[in-house]
């Protein structure tokens, strides 16, 4: 199981919402679980749902994450993923943290 996050965003008009990209890859005969990346700058956080695709390969995703509280702005933020996927009736997780995404217009 792998998640990586990009480790910058294009922040859309109004700062409403960021496009972020994400790579993800998990093994043939898992499930993918739907699961989200967070971003998170000061007060203003937002989230954006993806489902892992599991056949071995790497997938990529283009997620636009909008604000749920306030507008985000150039300048460093943080953004979280949980892959989930599930495989022989467990569930596991990729996570990727990146402390000091870059947001820019």
């Amino acid at each position: 199981m792998f998640a990586d996050l990009d480790r910058s965003a294009r922040l859309e008009p109004g700062g409403t919402a960021v496009r972020l990209g994400l790579t993800v890859a998990c093994p043939l005969g898992a499930t993918g679980v739907p699961s989200r990346v967070g971003v998170f700058q000061g007060q203003t956080s937002g989230f954006g749902p993806y489902t892992p695709v599991c056949d071995g390969a790497e997938h990529r995703f283009d997620l636009l994450v909008g604000s749920t509280n306030g507008l985000f702005a150039a300048g460093i933020a943080q953004a979280l993923t949980f892959a989930d996927i599930t495989y022989d009736g467990r569930t596991f997780s990729g996570i990727d943290d990146d402390g000091s995404l870059e947001l820019v217009p």
